[in-house]
């Protein structure tokens, strides 16, 4: 039997730390064990010099720094499109392509550029065997203007490779639900696979002390305001809490409030554990309007570690909570006495909240894992038929069509973005003068 291959693209890998590479790496063992090859492909450039074997950097990315230009930005994500295609024909070309086994290429961290070079690819009669996976973590709802992109890109994906081969996937069940009606076809439910990180050390604390931790680089959308009113609290309760916030927060402590200890922003993956392990309580203020169906993976390690969180409402952490019984860990980060109410939480009611908690750890610790990732992605290719599908035959010709289609969505992008924005007012208006998608109504 012919060995079958899954391809993690990640074109977007960031300098620093992030998600992706615990996520991706999480995925080769599980995948070993099912006798599935996993590759992950990554930026040429990247500068982190310790990457596993089945790591490639094939993929060509532009970056452009963050305080760019808006016009430098542009440019660089145009010109990505081209680069990224060609070096994922390359991947395809040299690789892939003469496999006879299963291929099926994964990807969970885009932009709308990197799909259209996608679409280079997946149009090409090279991958017309192809199998694809996309996992959208966010709501229709907070995908904005790029949301018809990325329902057009699925209808053209599934008329392109049919429903067997197209799969739309998510990490939630609220997402699921919303995505299905959105892009009018179903989206499955797949684990967070990287949970278990395991413990680190603890560091030294204070007889007494109670670790306070907001996790990771300060966002507005993560609770950075209510974290830093906190700071400034000098509640009596207030002076038994030592909060680790990272730097570039700014957070300070004042006299008779918190204590404050500011961390890198990006903590190693060792210094993260050890944070975990140290602290009492876990801080998730986050937005509601962000995470109201979104998944947090910080959420799901605080829980598989076994600590307390405190969450915003109408969050899908709060959702989660609330299944087990734990609505008492739901708070209105705008109360007065939050200090006090988190007191209360960590000493008088953490013996009976433990039990709960418990129940939800088991929980995710069955669910959440890299092996049943696994299992479920092996269960979508036997269960679809993907594996026994036949080989498409080529078409002549059809390369034109599709590149002629490719063509058309790429000026309809720009020309959707042109409607809500000042500097494309000229672009607008030359489009509308030369009639260049029709006539107008």
């Amino acid at each position: 039997m012919a060995e079958n291959t899954f391809i993690s693209l990640v074109p977007l890998l960031p300098r620093g730390a992030g998600h992706e590479f615990s996520y991706h790496t999480s995925l080769s063992g599980a995948f070993a064990d099912l006798g599935i090859e996993h590759i992950v492909a990554v930026p040429k450039g990247h500068p982190h010099s310790d990457l596993p074997a089945n790591w490639r950097r094939c993929l060509n990315m532009l970056y452009a720094d963050p305080h760019s230009s808006f016009i430098k930005k542009a440019v660089y994500k145009s010109v990505n499109i081209f680069l990224l295609s060609g070096s994922l024909r390359h991947l395809w070309r040299d690789d892939l392509e003469h496999r006879q086994g299963t291929v099926i290429l994964f990807i969970e961290s885009f932009t709308v550029s990197v799909l259209c070079a996608l679409l280079f690819l997946l149009l090409s009669p090279a991958a017309r065997n192809v199998h694809f996976f996309i996992l959208y973590r966010y709501s229709p709802a907070q995908m904005k203007w790029r949301k018809h992109f990325y329902r057009f890109f699925n209808k053209i994906m599934t008329r392109r490779l049919g429903d067997a081969r197209f799969r739309i996937i998510t990490d939630s069940d609220l997402l699921a639900k919303s995505q299905t009606r959105f892009f009018r076809q179903k989206s499955v439910l797949v684990p967070v696979p990287h949970m278990d990180i395991g413990y680190g050390r603890p560091f030294p604390k204070q007889n007494g002390e109670i670790i306070l931790w907001w996790p990771g680089p300060p966002r507005p959308a993560k609770g950075w305001d209510v974290v830093k009113r906190l700071a400034t609290s000098t509640e009596e309760s207030a002076s038994r809490f030592k909060l680790v916030a990272a730097k570039s927060s700014g957070i300070k402590a004042v006299p008779g409030g918190v204590q404050v200890e500011l961390v890198e922003d990006h903590l190693s993956l060792a210094d993260y554990k050890r944070w975990l392990a140290t602290c009492d309580v876990v801080l998730l203020p986050y937005d509601a309007a962000v995470y109201g169906e979104s998944t947090s993976g910080i959420f799901i390690e605080v829980i598989s570690a076994g600590k307390l969180p405190i969450v915003s409402p109408g969050t899908w952490m709060a959702y989660e909570l609330e299944k087990f019984g734990l609505a008492e860990l739901v708070v209105n980060w705008d109360n007065a006495g939050l200090a006090a109410f988190i007191w209360q939480m960590h000493s008088l009611k953490r013996t009976e909240l433990i039990g709960k908690l418990g129940d939800l750890r088991r929980h995710y610790l069955t669910f959440h894992n890299e092996k049943r990732f696994a299992e479920i992605v092996g269960r979508l290719v036997q269960t679809e038929g993907i594996a026994d599908l036949p080989r498409v035959p080529d078409r002549p010709g059809a390369y034109f069509y599709q590149t002629a289609i490719f063509t058309w969505i790429v000026f309809s992008l720009l020309y959707f973005i042109s409607i809500n924005s000042k500097f494309f007012f000229m672009l607008r208006s030359w489009l509308d003068a030369t009639h260049f998608f029709g006539a107008g109504k």
